[in-house]
């Protein structure tokens, strides 16, 4: 049972550096409030699951704790922080897209993310990771057996 355990974690830790690459994804197309933050990645991803607050906000606190993300106050409203990435955040985001992982080349959802974001990497980049997302819908039986790993891949 204590695997499973385990399992879960990393699963549940993966779904959120997942989701705080979203967000630094859309904060480094320009700075904005949490509220239009939300309408945006679901937007992006909320045909098969809802952004909560309650998912939302404590993400932006563990950014906003790395140094990925930097919260300006607002003069004219009240409470209301302007949400923008951090030079050390989009280091961060540009190093996922430049080194995709496995899971999001195979995963439909996680390669959605990905490609909404690929225009920041260089086009010879670009061109590589649509290859190997190419390789994966032709041959995905081989692909998995690569590195001789077998990974579980959903498309």
């Amino acid at each position: 049972m204590i695997p499973y355990i385990h399992r879960i974690d990393a699963y549940r830790i993966e779904v959120l550096l997942v989701f705080e690459f979203l967000i630094l994804g859309f904060l480094s197309e320009r700075s904005m409030h949490g509220y239009e933050l939300k309408m945006r990645l679901n937007a992006l991803a909320g045909y098969y699951r809802k952004t909560s607050d309650g998912t939302l906000y404590p993400a932006i606190k563990r950014l906003v704790a790395k140094g990925f993300v930097a919260e300006k106050p607002q003069a004219d409203t009240r409470g209301k922080y302007l949400l923008e990435i951090t030079s050390k955040g989009f280091s961060w985001l540009k190093e996922r897209l430049e080194q995709p992982e496995e899971a999001d080349i195979t995963d439909r959802n996680r390669f959605f993310g990905l490609l909404n974001f690929l225009h920041l990497v260089s086009e010879k980049r670009q061109m590589e990771i649509l290859e190997k997302r190419r390789a994966f819908i032709l041959y995905p039986k081989a692909f998995n057996l690569q590195d001789g790993a077998g990974s579980q891949a959903e498309h």
